[in-house]
């Protein structure tokens, strides 16, 4: 769950295939924690989906739900709430495309939610994404290239093998590693300059409750304690840090076991104070 100061990072949305092997958590918490960084980044094709993403703080509630054509992610709509008004936005996804593909339109449904006379309502244009395989035989990989108004503002790299996922902008590395019972984090700031800086972080099984995993950060200190909640379309998973709510809806088939025992195998606004692996807020200051 690390977080960090940038202004290169933009916000994520899935895209690319992840393969799972063996080395992954038994836990139902901290399996459930791993679907979705794969759900976040990845297309999954184990019929395991995002379906939205809630957000809340102290001035901010912020709600994103993602739209799907043959199991990709081809939009995320973001519903913002801030100082009694309403902020929306349609953000678009294409795959192995070039630019001429771009639509510069910022809602291609030419649909507005709001009242022409309401001024609590507002409509932001959103962005583009074009996702490009860069994948190896034994490394998935994508090339995310985000668009603002039809100009490139973000360039981001993706890459998984079966127990290892990657982030990569020009000036910062992210990494979640993958093992029996836990998931460690790791961040790498300004890699290449004088001024790097390395956080890690973990998510580790409760011995004691299957849907309940609890994240450290480098000193040993309690960071949250994370909640798996099945129901009838797939699971939740929450936390909360400091006066920070989050909570993932994911659509797949689930039971009480773990998850990985069930099914086959096969991370921002430019506002943002700090990012993570999934989009969160403030953690480092």
């Amino acid at each position: 769950m690390f977080s960090f100061r940038t202004s290169k990072i933009f916000y994520l949305v899935p895209a690319a295939i992840l393969a799972l092997s063996d080395a992954v958590p038994a836990n139902t918490c901290t399996d459930a924690w791993f679907d979705i960084f794969n759900s976040t980044y990845f297309t999954a094709v184990r019929e395991v989906y995002i379906d939205s993403v809630f957000f809340k703080d102290d001035r901010d509630e912020v709600t994103t739900k993602y739209l799907y054509e043959n199991g990709k992610p081809v939009e995320f709509h973001k519903i913002s709430r801030r100082n009694n008004k309403t902020l929306y936005s349609y953000n678009y996804i294409y795959y192995d495309v070039d630019e001429s593909a771009l639509k510069n339109t910022g809602n291609e449904h030419n649909y507005s939610p709001c009242n022409q006379h309401d001024t609590t309502c507002v409509l932001l244009k959103g962005n583009e994404y074009i996702y490009s395989t860069c994948s190896t035989p034994d490394t998935t990989c994508f090339q995310i290239n985000q668009y603002k108004e039809g100009v490139l503002w973000g360039v981001q790299t993706n890459k998984a093998t079966s127990n290892h996922i990657q982030v990569q902008t020009d000036d910062l590395m992210s990494e979640a590693l993958v093992f029996q019972d836990s998931i460690i984090e790791n961040i790498y700031i300004y890699y290449d300059t004088d001024s790097a800086k390395t956080t890690h972080l973990s998510i580790i099984a409760d011995p004691d409750d299957d849907f309940k995993c609890i994240q450290k950060n480098d000193a040993g200190e309690l960071v949250a304690v994370m909640l798996y909640k099945p129901n009838e379309s797939g699971f939740s998973l929450s936390y909360q840090i400091e006066d920070e709510f989050h909570e993932y809806f994911i659509n797949g088939n689930k039971s009480t076991t773990s998850i990985r025992k069930t099914l086959k195998p096969v991370k921002i606004s430019p506002k943002a104070r700090y990012f993570d692996l999934l989009g969160r807020y403030k953690f480092i200051r």
